[in-house]
């Protein structure tokens, strides 16, 4: 049986598998991960028909003996398919890393080294130094990483493999740096530190004009700004109307062969959705016909096929297509969906419904379904130890209401900006997507949350022990955001 049937060609066939597995594998419905295992073992099994030899080069160089014996076979297709699942989410994991672990490793090293570094300019001895460093940035540093930490339980808490695989890849990355910054870089600093503190020059510890005159600003007009900043940040925050999914066609750049193509479809009257086409898989043979009757009676199907040929036949099972007059990455198109599962819930109990608009529909309800119970866990949790840390009740509740409205405005620039296409057009060219990738609000969340309340804890930390110190919390507000390197807290 020869792999062009199913549309399969021999050289690319271990590509298409890795790139299904990255997806139906890590699916959130179990069931939908059972077929995808089922049709991977189909193309395994007519891969190793055109060509043993071949095909064994790309997938493990497994004998045509190992495909043959069905005890093997069995064993092997399971093997290959939960590895080029972790395979996937290890590849995500790895891009996780390289994008925020650099980034606090380097944030955190900046905090205790510009401690280490006021306190030698103050005139302290470097083993002194470094101890006090330890005490105050050191304490923070920890405080601080745990709350990176728990921004990423976001991602741990939600149903869904491939996420799960990335909050606890991203959740050791904030702990492997805290204990380098709390145990390598204090030896290191205590060591060789002051031979490679160069240039060595030391200026007394004083204020910074500009951040002094910037602070006293903002405390003497403190409601004026409060209100100015809220405006800006609650007027984005209110922007973030997010449609999760995919985008639409109408989002293709305006030129080029797609566009052409598009552009020929929709002057032949042929709808959108069929770029987007409701698959339906029928075990035990062919969908009733009563059932293909109710399917082109449900209001937005454009029309439903139902090919006898062999390649639409197989193992017992069949596939139907329907056809939606609007793409799947709609609402229209998502309600159509819908409106098919339940028609063939009653019609054909047996059917399932597929696609990349079913998928995608999916993912998005398993995850933002439980969204709501997955913030209240995280506020929770950095509730608990924000109190901890600043020994107060109330400068938590405010660092978290504060975070999630900088949180939505951020998701605000985003709808402005790429979904309704205020910005991309003018800036890059491109078009309103009409929609926001359904895992990009989620990761944003995730990050952002903890990146942000990351900087929370170094100032706050440093204002608290300004206070402690005597000064007024006026001053300890305009000591810490004008302090020599107060600046590089505040960014990332």
């Amino acid at each position: 049986m020869a792999c062009a049937d199913f549309g399969l060609h021999l050289d690319s066939t271990f590509t298409s598998l890795a790139a299904y597995s990255s997806n139906l594998l890590l699916h959130p419905d179990r069931s939908a991960r059972n077929r995808a295992r089922d049709w991977y073992r189909q193309v395994i099994d007519f891969t190793a028909e055109a060509g043993a030899g071949s095909a064994g080069g790309h997938v493990g160089a497994f004998s045509t003996d190992d495909w043959r014996d069905p005890a093997r076979k069995r064993q092997l297709w399971d093997e290959l398919g939960e590895s080029l699942a972790v395979l996937a989410a290890y590849a995500r994991a790895q891009g996780l890393s390289a994008l925020i672990g650099l980034g606090v490793a380097v944030d955190y090293s900046l905090l205790l080294v510009t401690r280490w570094r006021e306190e030698r300019t103050r005139g302290a001895a470097n083993s002194d130094a470094v101890v006090t460093a330890m005490q105050t940035a050191g304490r923070a540093i920890a405080f601080s990483g745990l709350t990176v930490a728990v921004g990423l339980i976001a991602l741990i808490v939600l149903p869904v493999p491939f996420l799960r695989s990335l909050g606890y890849g991203g959740i050791l990355i904030p702990l492997v740096s805290v204990g380098v910054s709390l145990t390598l870089l204090p030896m290191l600093l205590a060591t060789v530190g002051p031979r490679v503190d160069w240039p060595r020059r030391r200026r007394r510890h004083q204020r910074s004009r500009l951040w002094t005159g910037w602070a006293r600003l903002v405390i003497r007009h403190r409601v004026a700004a409060a209100l100015a900043a809220l405006a800006v940040l609650g007027t984005l925050a209110a922007a973030a109307g997010l449609r999760v999914g995919d985008p639409a066609a109408a989002s293709l750049a305006h030129g080029g062969p797609a566009y052409r193509g598009l552009v020929a479809l929709q002057r032949s009257g042929i709808p959108t959705g069929v770029l987007t086409p409701i698959e339906v898989i029928t075990p035990g043979g062919a969908l009733p016909g009563g059932a293909v009757r109710s399917l082109n009676a449900v209001p937005g199907v454009a029309g439903v096929s139902t090919p006898s040929g062999p390649a639409w036949h197989r193992g017992g099972t069949s596939l139907t297509v329907v056809i939606p007059a609007a793409e799947t990455s709609t609402p229209a198109g998502q309600h159509v969906i819908d409106q098919v599962r339940s028609g063939l819930r009653r019609a054909a109990p047996r059917a399932d419904v597929g696609g990349e608009g079913a998928q995608t529909l999916d993912f998005v309800r398993a995850v933002y379904g439980s969204f709501p119970l997955m913030l209240a866990l995280i506020a929770l949790v950095t509730w608990l130890l924000l109190a901890r840390a600043f020994r107060s009740v109330l400068l938590p509740v405010k660092a978290i209401l504060l975070n999630l409205l900088s949180v939505g405005a951020i998701c605000g620039a985003l709808v402005l900006v790429w979904q309704d296409g205020h910005g991309s057009q003018a800036i890059w060219g491109i078009p309103a997507t009409g929609a926001i990738t359904d895992f990009v609000p989620l990761m944003t969340f995730a990050f952002l949350f903890g990146l942000s309340m990351d900087y929370e804890v170094f100032l706050l930390t440093r204002i608290r022990e300004a206070h402690d110190a005597g000064a007024s919390t006026t001053e300890a507000i305009v000591e810490v955001s004008a302090a020599p390197g107060a600046s590089s807290l505040a960014q990332p």
